[in-house]
């Protein structure tokens, strides 16, 4: 079985100091990276919402048929 040294009974001559970086955050970096896909930029945000809202109507009818056509020609 494998003995553990305990750094208590070792001498002082082989202690060695444990060493414990603390990495702070610098100006500008966030915390967290999970974060980070939370946050969007508003310059992707849509400023003209009536034009998005039409957009994505008409893709919804365009994906709509697609489902109908593909639903018809799977049907034997």
């Amino acid at each position: 079985m494998l003995k553990v040294p305990n750094r208590l009974k070792m001498p002082v001559a082989e202690q060695q100091p444990r060493i414990v970086k603390i990495e702070r955050p610098t100006r500008g970096m966030r915390l967290s990276p999970l974060k980070m896909s939370i946050v969007q930029p508003q310059s992707l945000l849509p400023k003209d919402s009536p034009n998005v809202a039409e957009d994505l109507k008409n893709r919804l009818l365009a994906l709509q048929r697609r489902v109908e056509e593909w639903k018809s020609s799977s049907k034997p």
